[in-house]
């Protein structure tokens, strides 16, 4: 009996482990998107343009640190969470909140991944978002290293 629970539990933290890790970005993996509107990412205002999503070098701590780059010099550090959507992303998009004009980066989806990988929203855009819904905005962007 012993055993059996050891296997039961060792396939159930195999499988979790194996989710958990499909859903983060590897070292020298990168998400390329551009974006029309300036937006706000960890309380920072970054200006419309190119930006790249990537681990920064100095995260082999944390695999949910992030960083966003411009091609023009701006950057913010962000965390994210994985939540999975039950089916395999058919495109890879950055995803925005747009509350009363103002772009919120709020998580991105990867071509071939269960799941989106979502930001902690500050607690006052959170709110915002509850007393009125806002539209989500998709943008195509491209990945590699995955």
């Amino acid at each position: 009996m012993f055993s059996l629970k050891t296997a039961i539990l060792g396939a159930i933290i195999t499988v979790g482990g194996a989710i958990a890790g499909h859903a983060q970005i590897a070292q020298g993996s990168a998400i390329f998107f551009e974006v029309p509107n300036s937006f706000v990412v960890a309380g920072e205002t970054l200006s419309p343009g190119s930006y790249t999503i990537s681990r920064p070098p100095t995260s082999s701590g944390s695999r949910n640190l992030l960083m966003v780059r411009g091609n023009h010099g701006q950057a913010a550090l962000f965390t994210t969470v994985g939540a999975d959507s039950g089916k395999e992303s058919n495109e890879t998009e950055v995803i925005f909140y747009d509350v009363n004009g103002t772009y919120y980066l709020a998580g991105f989806k990867v071509k071939g991944w269960m799941g989106t990988n979502e930001l902690r929203l500050r607690h006052s855009v959170r709110e915002a978002i509850a007393a009125r819904p806002a539209p989500v905005v998709y943008i195509n962007a491209s990945q590699t290293g995955y």
